[in-house]
């Protein structure tokens, strides 16, 4: 599902904190919203099944450089109802 302004405006407030800081990895200051919401799924690791009902909704921030991701629960920031 892809991030209304809203939605952005309010995932820059949540990680201000991120943004301000270099990336752990490789030092560069740049980081990438990704533009959609995304799904998380838990895996049962003896039947390697996908947990279909387990899905948690997140947003990706990553370092335009080395690409490491960074990932904040959408439900958790408050991104459902936004437009």
């Amino acid at each position: 599902m892809p991030i209304t302004q809203g939605q952005a405006d309010r995932i820059g407030e949540a990680a201000k904190g991120l943004l301000s800081r270099p990336c752990e990895i490789c030092s560069t200051q740049e980081w990438i919203l990704h533009n959609d919401i995304v799904g998380l799924s838990t895996v049962d690791l003896l039947t390697r099944a996908i947990q279909a009902d387990q899905v948690y909704p997140v947003v990706a921030i990553r370092c335009s450089n080395c690409q490491h991701t960074h990932f904040f629960n959408a439900m958790g920031l408050g991104l459902e109802g936004l437009s």
